[in-house]
């Protein structure tokens, strides 16, 4: 797994994350912003190729700084790599 890189953005911008998973068989990727996982919706969007799950975050809120984790789960086990997001405020 190779982790996402911290990213720094401007409050209400858009910040995209990817994380390089490979497992077999293929794993589940969830995110999770600060404890809170992230349920897909108008502002958070999930994808995952079988090689780079990437996670599109539109209109980012100041809520958002701080620890973002991809976490990729099958029947062999599950791992999690994490990065940091810097929100600056308007």
């Amino acid at each position: 797994m190779k982790k996402p890189e911290t990213q720094i953005t401007d409050e209400l911008g858009t910040v995209i994350l990817e994380c390089e998973v490979i497992g077999s068989p293929t794993p589940e990727i969830s995110w999770v912003i600060n404890g809170t996982q992230v349920i897909e919706g108008a502002r958070h969007r999930m994808s995952y190729d079988g090689r780079v799950a990437m996670l599109v975050i539109r209109k980012v809120a100041v809520e958002e700084n701080g620890k973002v984790q991809c976490v990729a789960q099958n029947i062999s086990g599950k791992i999690s790599a994490d990065c940091r997001l810097v929100v600056q405020g308007i």
